[in-house]
């Protein structure tokens, strides 16, 4: 739950000036949220290990938002994280996952993956982590995030979870629709994909929605009436190394016996305007 606020009485520490950690013992929410936000975009290591060892304190989270199941300042701590990527605040995310007091609430996992995603590049430990609980249910949010992320170890974490036989179809379908869509132009993805795709085993289904996610686009089929929806990036925006990426795949996908005459004309077309760019 997001309850609505006080902005004014959201911002009266970093009125005062720039918040420490001994701010962290504020009781009133509204300014502990204040020091924890100024804490979390300040860049300041020290300050972010101790917000780390907060926020994996269930006195302190109740503190921060006292009422049951709400998350109202706890995201806006998540957010200024997700603003301000670093080595630090990695760190502060994979100490909170450790802790069975945040997840307690499973919806705060909601918050905690996307400020780990957006530390670029990803760290072997992130990367497993993003797997680990994609296999716990929250493969839709972490397909967008690891190929929105498209380092080293955001991609080897996607390509492992879309090739899982243990996950659902659908589950991974979708999220190769939500997911890939959107960064389809990334040359790395596009490797990725094409790896899953030419792995023995993997549902044919899967297959399919990766190769129709990277050259087509049908959005009323594939996300219906919910919205936003992602949308594809221009093709005239692919650099040289993605075109070559994307010609690479295309000789593979002609080269499969599964694959629909009208998914062959869709992939030709697609690489007649990549040629164009």
């Amino acid at each position: 739950m997001i309850r609505r606020r006080n902005l004014p009485a959201l911002f009266a520490v970093l009125a005062a000036g720039t918040a420490r950690a001994a701010d962290l013992n504020q009781k009133d929410p509204a300014r502990l949220e204040a020091a924890a936000v100024a804490i979390a975009a300040s860049g300041n290591g020290a300050d972010i290990a101790e917000l780390a060892r907060r926020l994996a304190d269930a006195a302190f989270l109740r503190r921060l938002d006292p009422e049951a199941n709400d998350l109202t300042r706890l995201t806006a701590v998540f957010q200024a994280l997700t603003a301000h990527p670093s080595p630090a605040t990695a760190a502060l995310c994979l100490r909170v996952a450790q802790s069975k007091a945040f997840a307690a609430i499973p919806a705060r996992w909601n918050l905690l993956l996307p400020a780990l995603a957006a530390v670029r590049p990803m760290n072997a430990e992130a990367g497993q982590l993003f797997v680990k609980m994609g296999r716990a249910g929250f493969l839709e949010v972490n397909i967008p995030l690891l190929a929105g992320n498209a380092t080293t170890e955001a991609l080897q974490g996607m390509e492992s979870l879309l090739a899982d036989e243990t996950l659902r179809v659908e589950q991974r379908v979708s999220a190769t629709h939500w997911g890939i869509l959107p960064n389809r132009l990334k040359p790395g993805v596009v490797e990725a994909c094409a790896r899953v795709v030419g792995r023995l085993g993997v549902s044919p289904a899967v297959a399919m929605a990766i190769i129709e996610t990277l050259f087509d686009n049908r959005p009323a089929e594939w996300f219906g009436k919910r919205s936003p929806y992602p949308t594809p990036p221009p093709w005239n925006q692919a650099t040289a190394a993605t075109r070559a990426a994307y010609r690479t795949l295309a000789d593979t996908v002609r080269r499969r016996a599964d694959v629909s005459a009208r998914l062959r004309k869709v992939v030709d077309e697609a690489v007649l305007q990549l040629g164009k760019g």
